[in-house]
């Protein structure tokens, strides 16, 4: 244990020198002023050594990545991305020399197919027709219904597009296709660790995949997951009409009485 630097003038054997008892009461209580002295120094450079030690530690905890793991990720979406992948629908329309015109079963098909481009279809549609074989008479007529089908079911002549392709033997077909979007979320059911993350509070590797496959299922088109639609200004003069209206003389009616009897027709008291 280190001794304060008063020792060398004031030691316990001035003490037990033959003085009066008022000069050894006072060597006994300057003594003790010198030790109180003593470790409130020491106490206070204590003090400011575990302040300096605080601070290096908090500097150093800001330094640390917010997860170092992928159990540890900071959200759902992190932990079970859903990826956003384009893939080409198409239909195939057989070609039928003997036939004029498509049938009723071609129709519906059309038809189902216009209703999942509206839904969720990107870009044009394209009509692709086979060429380099002995019926492409029959099946530029057979492309030409597909268009004229397609138009009568709502799709504008500007939004589809004409393509060709090498039949090289394959069947002859007129294939309508477009582009569209498809969300997929990574696999559930891993256990592993679960019960272990649950007692310590924190998130296992099955936490919220659930709820990004609910996501990825339910999203009307999964391309706004990756990129979201751009909205057309406001119309002003469409958002106060029915302000107006509400504002006219004739859409006023007088709602006055009990609590239970407004918005009733009036009775006639006759």
């Amino acid at each position: 244990m280190p001794h304060p630097p008063f020792f060398s003038q004031l030691s316990w054997a001035s003490l037990r020198r033959p003085t009066g008892f008022r000069a050894r009461a006072v060597a006994v209580a300057s003594l003790a002023a010198r030790w109180v002295s003593f470790w409130i120094d020491r106490s206070t450079n204590m003090k400011q050594s575990l302040l300096l030690c605080a601070a290096a530690i908090l500097i150093t905890a800001c330094g640390t990545p917010l997860y170092n793991g992928p159990n540890q990720a900071t959200t759902v979406s992190d932990r079970h991305p859903i990826s956003v992948d384009q893939q080409t629908m198409s239909l195939s329309v057989a070609i039928d020399p003997t036939s004029h015109g498509l049938s009723r079963g071609q129709l519906a098909e059309i038809d189902a197919l216009v209703t999942a481009y509206r839904t969720r279809g990107h870009g044009p549609i394209t009509v692709t027709a086979p060429t380099g074989t002995t019926s492409d008479l029959d099946a530029a007529e057979t492309a030409a219904n597909v268009r004229q089908a397609l138009n009568n079911f709502g799709i504008d002549y500007r939004d589809i597009q004409g393509s060709s392709y090498r039949a090289g033997g394959r069947p002859e077909t007129v294939i309508v296709s477009f582009t569209r979007y498809v969300a997929t979320s990574s696999a559930c059911g891993v256990y592993k660790g679960e019960f272990v993350s649950r007692m310590r509070n924190m998130p296992h590797p099955n936490f919220g995949c659930a709820d990004r496959q609910n996501l990825a299922a339910m999203v009307a088109d999964p391309r706004d997951l990756a990129r979201m639609q751009t909205s057309d200004p406001m119309d002003g003069e469409s958002a106060a009409s029915p302000v107006s209206a509400a504002k006219s003389p004739e859409n006023r009616v007088n709602e006055t009485g009990f609590i239970d009897t407004i918005g009733r027709e009036p009775v006639d008291a006759r």
